[in-house]
């Protein structure tokens, strides 16, 4: 609450806030760690598959702000946030950063050694690249694309058992939470400082 000029309570509005990435993403994290402190203590997400996606939304309204990761600290810039900035014109609101830490995320009924294909974005992939080849020699990693390009999107569909049980994904911890799945192995990003800067704009 705030307390306007005559000393009444006033509700502090909810903002509509786009974010690329699904829920649990590492995007949902740095969304709920950070917008109270730019500025935005009330807030409603809604979540895009890509950041052109998001830039849409934005372009046409239906949401007060957008956020996405732009920087990996490992991995460099995000290709697709790159793009997408390039053809848009906006303002940048706030930058910050958190650490990302990336998961080995399956179904609870199938044990770390029967996993046999990783599902995950592409930009996982570049920051995880070297410790899934040295631990995960026989496991077929694969980028998603359509519907499972989002990390969030492959979790669903493994907590729905509509993809098979010896199929995992790769992301944020809170992940697992969010979908009933459980944590093989923490700590797969190939650089322990790793951390990716977002960007919320307007």
């Amino acid at each position: 609450m705030v307390l306007p000029k005559d000393g009444q309570p006033e509700s502090i509005e909810t903002r509509i806030v786009g974010i690329q990435g699904g829920l649990g993403s590492f995007n949902h994290q740095a969304a709920d760690e950070r917008l109270p402190s730019v500025g935005v203590p009330r807030y409603e997400l809604r979540y895009f598959d890509s950041t052109a996606a998001l830039f849409r939304s934005l372009r046409a309204g239906e949401i007060d702000f957008g956020q996405f990761a732009i920087f990996n600290s490992s991995a460099g810039f995000y290709a697709e946030s790159l793009e997408a900035v390039s053809q848009n014109v906006f303002e940048v609101v706030a930058n910050y950063r958190i650490p990302i830490v990336h998961c080995l995320i399956h179904h609870p009924d199938t044990r770390l050694n029967e996993v046999r294909t990783i599902i995950t974005h592409k930009e996982v992939l570049k920051q995880c690249k070297n410790k899934l080849t040295l631990m995960y020699p026989s496991v077929m990693i694969e980028v998603g694309t359509d519907k499972l390009t989002e990390p969030a999107s492959v979790a669903a569909a493994i907590a729905a058992s509509a993809l098979g049980r010896d199929v995992a994904t790769l992301s944020c911890a809170r992940l697992a939470t969010e979908f009933g799945l459980v944590i093989g192995e923490s700590g797969l990003q190939d650089a322990d400082n790793n951390e990716s800067t977002f960007l919320l704009v307007r």
